[in-house]
């Protein structure tokens, strides 16, 4: 069964999943428009957040594991709303590439901490759960890809940064509550 709890649980997935897709899949576009980032300056981007997301998911979980899952997740949004504000806030492609590793290594310290608090006490139900846990982050990287070119249209580039980060405040409340009600199941 499912709790409540739960259940937040997987809509704080669907959307960190959504609003990472929003925002890591299309910020290419804007290093391209704003800042004339050709394929290989994109490439390298692209490459140097590879280089901290292998390093950071390890450490994440670790930190998940070693600290609570919650304040994890605590952690992993204050980076995320930061990274995207600076994003936003400061126009300048260094300062660009360096909010998008800042990013990577924040959403790092989400998607253990989601995962193991599906996972958690789920027994013989593990499997589902799980696959429950893919189907859900797999719908909101879909919606995101069908959705953010227009919204980027209808709303602006600038929407890169604010939508993402209005959408992890969102989940920051979520998970206030979904915290709350995870206590009063143990």
């Amino acid at each position: 069964m499912i709790t409540p709890a739960k259940a937040l649980i997987y809509l704080i997935e669907l959307i960190n999943c959504y609003a990472a897709v929003y925002y890591s899949n299309f910020l290419f576009f804007y290093l391209r428009l704003e800042f004339g980032f050709d394929e290989a300056a994109n490439l390298l981007t692209a490459a140097l957040g590879g280089l901290v997301y292998i390093i950071a998911s390890w450490q994440g979980g670790k930190f998940a594991e070693r600290f609570d899952c919650i304040r994890a997740l605590y952690c992993g949004s204050t980076g995320v709303i930061l990274s995207l504000a600076l994003g936003m806030l400061i126009p300048q492609a260094c300062l660009q590439v360096f909010a998008y590793c800042l990013w990577t290594l924040s959403i790092c310290f989400i998607w253990p901490a989601l995962e193991a608090l599906i996972s958690k006490d789920a027994g013989p139900q593990l499997s589902n759960r799980v696959g429950l846990y893919n189907v859900t982050w797999a719908a909101g990287g879909a919606v995101g890809y069908f959705t953010t070119g227009l919204l980027l249209e209808r709303l602006g580039m600038k929407s890169l940064f604010w939508l993402p980060l209005l959408l992890t405040l969102g989940q920051v409340f979520l998970l206030i509550w979904a915290a709350g009600l995870l206590g009063k199941e143990q």
